[in-house]
């Protein structure tokens, strides 16, 4: 697999999103009314460096706990989720799609229909 861009700069990831948009926008009607899986855009969006720029770089932590449903999880590199730190404060967590204990479960496929 390729690596992702780098981006360094603001306006620079500000240009990557605008190209991004620009290439989706022309087919997003047609794959909706179809409803088919975004699966070259998500490709697309995970090399453009995009993802890169939302996860902070902070001390790890221990999660504990179960979420049902985290739409687009499927696809992604990283998975936030909603906890509740220490001090009871609700946060976001990024959390990486490789960490252990993390399973990615693809729907049945009826539920697409």
């Amino acid at each position: 697999m390729a690596e992702a861009h780098r981006i360094e700069s603001e306006q620079e990831a500000l240009d990557v999103a605008r190209r991004f948009a620009e290439q989706i926008r022309p087919e997003s009607g047609n794959r909706d009314r179809e409803r088919r899986l975004p699966i070259d855009e998500i490709e697309w969006f995970s090399h453009s460096g995009l993802l890169g720029i939302t996860v902070p770089d902070r001390d790890g932590y221990l999660l504990s706990g179960e979420k049902f449903h985290c739409t687009g999880a499927l696809f992604a590199h990283w998975v936030p989720v909603r906890v509740t730190d220490l001090d009871g404060n609700r946060v976001v967590a990024v959390v990486n799609r490789r960490s252990e204990g993390l399973n990615r479960i693809a729907p049945p496929r009826h539920a697409w229909l």
